[in-house]
């Protein structure tokens, strides 16, 4: 259900997604991607997790991902889109039978694909990690709460700069989650295996690195993701 974009779509600019189901495929989850161009030109780049599983939680997956569409074609600001979207979630929705999925976590990146320049605003999510050729992964620095968890939230944008051969890794909890004798695996394992993938993949391949880093959570959960 979870739709990749044909990596050519954006020029000067290759985007690949990686997900694995953990469990059960009846066992349906609230996790979403999205990558889309705005009328700018800038590229929106999303990556969400609605609360709770089943039916409800993927029901909701499609109202969420269209309303940011629509906020960011409104105005590409990524902080404003979230602080829309917060407030359209605390308002109740009757039809909902189970009310966490009015909860959900976001990360939204507006990057300008010709400079490389961008803005990333994230709701209760893990910052993204810029890896790049020479040096550790660097972390996008911002936070934000959760979405639909109170009204009237202002989201912070935090700003990068993309250089060529660069790579934004934005990651769900499901890989953070990945646990080992009651450890997680955490941001910090996280960025350990996007940069062990990151230096395997030569030349650098987003795809590449992708599945290392979700063989990697899983050689660190024993074989299976949670």
């Amino acid at each position: 259900l979870m739709l990749a974009p044909p990596r050519t779509r954006f020029p000067g600019l290759a985007v690949e997604t990686a997900s694995a189901m953990a469990g059960s495929e009846e066992f349906l989850g609230g996790d979403f991607s999205d990558a889309f161009a705005l009328e700018n030109g800038d590229v929106a780049l999303i990556l969400g997790d609605v609360c709770g599983k089943g039916l409800v939680a993927a029901l909701r997956v499609p109202e969420i991902k269209f309303a940011l569409r629509a906020f960011l074609s409104e105005a590409p600001s990524p902080a404003r889109a979230l602080g829309c979207l917060n407030d359209w979630l605390c308002v109740p929705q009757n039809w909902a039978d189970d009310p966490a999925a009015t909860f959900a976590t976001a990360i939204v990146v507006v990057l300008n694909p010709r400079t490389g320049l961008g803005l990333c605003s994230v709701a209760g999510a893990e910052p993204p990690l810029l890896l790049r050729p020479l040096g550790g992964p660097d972390r996008v620095e911002v936070s934000g709460l959760a979405l639909g968890v109170q009204p009237g939230q202002v989201y912070q944008a935090g700003a990068f700069h993309l250089l060529v051969g660069d790579l934004l890794l934005l990651a769900a909890d499901g890989v953070t989650e990945a646990m080992k004798d009651g450890d997680l695996l955490g941001s910090t394992g996280l960025a350990a295996l996007a940069t062990r993938a990151w230096r395997a993949a030569c030349p650098a391949d987003p795809r590449a690195v992708g599945r290392g880093i979700l063989e990697g959570a899983r050689r660190f959960a024993g074989g299976a993701l949670q």
